[in-house]
């Protein structure tokens, strides 16, 4: 094909592609690839990258993957190729490899906006909140009458925990686009973040009304319901919603949970897979790239299984018991965890290795088997009765527990006839339920007033003036779980919000008494006072939303009669 021929052939493809004749324009894109080398030219970048763009929107996304990789192949730096590759990986759930090609075009992108949010996007679904937040504000400066940029500033204050800033981004996405069924979705979750539940509910149903086809607004509102203690309501628009969307992940999801609630059996597990499967406005759980097999049950004796940590820390010490039984069935067992875990769980002796993720990102050790930590119950086949084993099987430090023995005798020595009581009061400010979880230090302040207890603040972060004078203040020790493991193995008591401390003490087997709102997590089952997941747990339990005065009653009633026990019990420390 003569320069001049191929050129209007090149031309004649980009006006139909113009024109979204796509398949007329793959007919000229196939023939100017040909092989043939009179007519064809197969090692032509740009015609790959062309003919990607026309398969993925006739549907053939296989195909479009493969011509975007071979146009990579051609040229590593093309691009229009990186950045639909990037597309591509994105889609896939590949968000490490869709970042990288993403941040390798930006500078060269001409479209700012564009660019920026596909980044914003894979940056929110990576949960990387900072990156997403300098970026989105940068956008809002250079497209300000564009909805969706606000959207994804919403997002950003949404998972940084600054609720009241996500409800400003996006009402005004909302005065930009008042029709936006996804706007008014983010609107939902910020209000419901922030407490204002009937506005949330308004917002959802809106949503729902806009968007008829979507299931996330409502199966949101179903969480939200849940959240108030809601739970005939929202069972019932629940159960229609699984008639209607049986295969639908985010129902499944949902699902899972509220059934984990009571049940704890394969069928629950299988919808707790669905987290992994569903992209929504939080919550998201991405699935690391990963070169060698997933784990899905079989024989692990004598191989190597890395397990990958997610979620919440609360998540960690709830699971890690299955580590236990990983070890139990001869399996060399690695873990990929914070930097924050590394030192409590290279003392636990059903852990061979730590895999520090934050530091060792993308060179993960040599594995026969991967999983993440939520799915070894489902490999695992375990069950609500199986619960009875493996209760507190993480273990302190020795060395660091006999540090805090000794420390607790100098900070103590005033009072050694007194129990020590830690208390945490506050959650992570960044959670989306932290409104719910936790009190004001005002409201826990009569738990505190308690005599004849010596009272140890477990509280990271908070400013010592809201500490009372009377109690031991060790949130500045706390720097990492190790810690923070030992500090509790010294104590008598932890009373706690639902808080990563809660989980902590509780998978330790130390006495842990839990205060918790009418939507509390699965974790905490549906019993008054008891969970399956933790024998030495005690339950505090809302009666009805917002409710803490009863519950602060009802554990100081409590804290008085334990008191007295111990004393009986132990007399004077020695």
């Amino acid at each position: 094909m003569a320069d001049s021929d191929r050129n209007t052939a090149l031309e004649v493809a980009r006006r139909l592609i113009r024109d979204k004749r796509w398949a007329d324009a793959l007919e000229k894109l196939d023939v100017m690839r040909s092989a043939d080398p009179d007519n064809g030219d197969p090692d032509n970048a740009d015609l790959w990258v062309m003919s990607g763009i026309c398969y993925i929107n006739l549907g053939r996304d296989e195909d479009g993957s493969d011509a975007f990789q071979q146009a990579l192949a051609n040229d590593p730096d093309h691009i229009t190729a990186n950045f639909n590759w990037a597309k591509v990986l994105t889609q896939r759930g590949a968000l490490e490899s869709a970042l990288i090609h993403f941040q390798k075009v930006q500078p060269y992108v001409r479209d700012p906006l564009l660019i920026g949010m596909e980044l914003a996007k894979v940056y929110h679904r990576l949960g990387y909140i900072s990156q997403l937040l300098r970026l989105a504000r940068r956008l809002t400066r250079l497209a300000p009458d564009d909805p969706e940029v606000w959207m994804m500033l919403g997002l950003g204050w949404l998972g940084a925990g600054c609720s009241d800033l996500a409800i400003k981004a996006f009402q005004r996405g909302v005065e930009l686009d008042p029709d936006s069924a996804v706007i008014r979705n983010g609107l939902a979750l910020a209000y419901q973040s922030e407490g204002r539940v009937e506005e949330a509910l308004h917002e959802f149903q809106r949503s729902a009304h806009l968007a008829p086809e979507s299931v996330e607004p409502v199966v949101n509102l179903v969480s939200c319901l849940l959240g108030i203690g809601k739970k005939m309501e929202a069972e019932s628009i629940l159960s229609a919603l699984r008639a209607e969307h049986p295969d639908n992940g985010a129902v499944r999801r949902l699902w899972g949970f509220h059934r984990l609630v009571s049940r704890v059996d394969r069928e629950a597990w299988l919808a707790y897979e669905a987290r992994t499967q569903v992209v929504t406005a939080i919550g998201n759980v991405p699935v690391p790239e990963m070169s060698g097999p997933p784990w899905r049950g079989e024989d692990i004796g004598g191989r190597t299984v890395l397990v990958v940590f997610e979620q919440g820390y609360g998540d960690a010490f709830l699971f890690g018991r299955f580590l236990n039984v990983l070890k139990h069935r001869g399996a060399t067992v690695i873990i990929s965890a914070p930097a924050d875990l590394q030192r409590l769980f290279e003392g636990q002796d059903f852990v061979d290795r730590v895999h520090v993720r934050d530091r060792d990102h993308g060179t993960y050790p040599e594995y026969d088997y991967w999983t993440l930590l939520g799915s070894l119950p489902l490999y695992l086949n375990w069950r609500e009765g199986d619960l009875a084993r493996d209760q507190g099987c993480l273990q302190a430090d020795e060395a660091l527990s006999k540090h805090w023995a000794a420390r607790f005798q100098e900070l103590h020595r005033d009072h050694p006839d007194m129990p020590r009581i830690g208390v945490v009061w506050a959650g992570y400010a960044g959670h989306f339920r932290d409104r719910y979880r936790s009190l004001a230090a005002a409201q826990f302040a009569p738990i505190l007033s308690v005599g004849d207890v010596q009272f140890v603040s477990l509280q990271p972060g908070l400013a010592s003036s809201l500490i009372p004078e009377h109690c031991i203040d060790l949130g500045p020790n706390l720097d990492d779980f190790a810690t923070t493991a030992a500090i509790v193995a010294n104590l008598d008591l932890v009373v706690t919000i639902d808080s990563a401390v809660a989980n902590l003490a509780a998978a330790m087997g130390r006495p842990a008494w839990v205060l918790l709102d009418v939507g509390a997590d699965w974790r905490w089952g549906d019993q008054p006072e008891r969970t399956a997941w933790y024998h030495s747990a005690r339950l505090f339990r809302q009666s009805k939303p917002w409710d803490w005065d009863g519950v602060v009653e009802q554990v100081c009633v409590a804290l008085q009669e334990w008191a007295e026990t111990w004393r009986h019990d132990h007399g004077m420390r020695t």
